[in-house]
């Protein structure tokens, strides 16, 4: 497991606006746009820190496209989502993009691991059908290796969970497989066990990792922001978040986001709240997940209680182990079975309304036995390193 992926833009309208302009070129004299900068910049940041990348465009300049681009937060005059790629230009597409990633790896640095189209399969901003999406993959993913780019593409980054059928096209051509190098879906909506194990199946039978491309619940709680501060939002976000390790064991969960519109921070002038800047509850949330240790694979664990939900991870070769547990009932008491002999002992951590990722007292193992009390509405860890 390794949580720290970045997803980065690429702000393809403003790479190259005319199809007979040359990017590179006038990149290189200095004419690249502030916000493709800016991007690029943070791309660079994240690799410095050893983070994989994953390029995502969101919107598209208006000769890539069919019709009058949509680049809003909803449907266009024919009530439909976002354009389709220009088929006449597909060619002229396939090279802007890889001349924009190969001038992100000379000038920056950066070797972009994954490139995908935002939520392709709602349209936000580019709309892709099943068959386009795998066309896609198989033409975009030759055109790069043939550039000597290593860059490969996301299978999926859809919208949410529910159309998982966007994947088939792909997942039924053999001849796009050599060019995915992930699985991708946002976890805004299609929470069922049985829906989310479609994700977890594609990735299987691909033998690649699952990432949910955008992590968190609401798509739209930017709009009503004193959302973020509630506890039972910060409980709900948590619990879905468990319930992915355990269920589709992604290789990474990528919060979206952090920043103002969803920032995990509350004062400081976000949202109008000028008093000083603060974690919240959704902040120590993150951290105290993140805080799983690294090289551990997900394990199976049950929980008999319908409002508990737990993931569980280990390495028995280096003796790391972690149980993740949220309790969105009543204080309770819980007996954790099938604990590895080998750990006597787990440090406790809890984050609630009133606790910040807080040390509690260990609690030992008997026999592969824990019982301790799981408090309401809480996040709780148990880790052994």
């Amino acid at each position: 497991m390794r949580v720290a992926w970045g997803r980065v833009e690429m702000p393809w309208q403003l790479w190259q606006p005319n199809q007979a302009q040359d990017p590179t070129a006038a990149a290189w004299q200095g004419q690249l746009h502030p916000h493709v900068r800016e991007s690029m910049e943070m791309a660079q940041k994240l690799s410095k820190r050893d983070i994989p990348i994953i390029l995502s465009a969101w919107s598209a300049p208006p000769w890539a496209v069919v019709g009058t681009p949509v680049n809003g937060s909803g449907p266009g005059p024919d009530g439909k989502w976002g354009n389709p790629l220009n088929p006449t230009n597909l060619q002229a597409s396939y090279k802007s993009i890889a001349d924009y990633i190969q001038y992100l790896k000379d000038q920056y640095g950066v070797d972009v691991a994954l490139f995908s189209f935002n939520e392709s399969d709602l349209g936000i901003n580019i709309r892709q059908t099943s068959q386009e999406h795998a066309q896609l993959i198989k033409e975009l993913g030759a055109y790069f290796a043939s550039r000597g780019l290593k860059t490969k593409l996301l299978l999926g980054d859809n919208s949410d969970s529910n159309s998982y059928e966007f994947m088939n096209s792909a997942l039924q051509d053999a001849s796009t497989h050599p060019y995915i190098g992930a699985v991708s879906f946002h976890s805004w909506r299609g929470w069922e066990t049985e829906t989310l194990q479609k994700w977890s199946a594609a990735a299987e039978q691909l033998r690649l990792p699952l990432i949910v491309g955008e992590g968190s619940i609401d798509a739209q709680a930017w709009g009503y922001p004193s959302i973020f501060l509630e506890p039972t939002y910060a409980l709900e976000e948590i619990s879905l978040y468990t319930r992915l390790l355990a269920v589709c064991q992604p290789l990474t969960i990528l919060q979206w986001q952090l920043t103002a519109d969803y920032s995990p921070m509350a004062g400081g002038g976000i949202f109008g709240d000028n008093t000083p800047l603060r974690p919240t509850q959704r902040f120590w949330n993150l951290k105290q997940l993140a805080a799983t240790p690294q090289d551990v694979m997900a394990l199976p664990i049950t929980a008999d209680r319908p409002d508990v939900s737990a993931a569980a991870l280990g390495n028995s070769e280096k003796g790391k182990y972690v149980v993740h547990l949220v309790n969105n009932g009543a204080t309770r008491r819980v007996t954790l079975t099938g604990v590895p002999a080998t750990v006597k002992k787990l440090r406790v951590y809890t984050t609630d309304k009133a606790r910040a990722m807080q040390k509690g007292k260990p609690v030992r193992v008997r026999k592969g036995t824990v019982q301790f009390t799981l408090d309401a509405s809480s996040y709780t860890t148990f880790m052994k390193e």
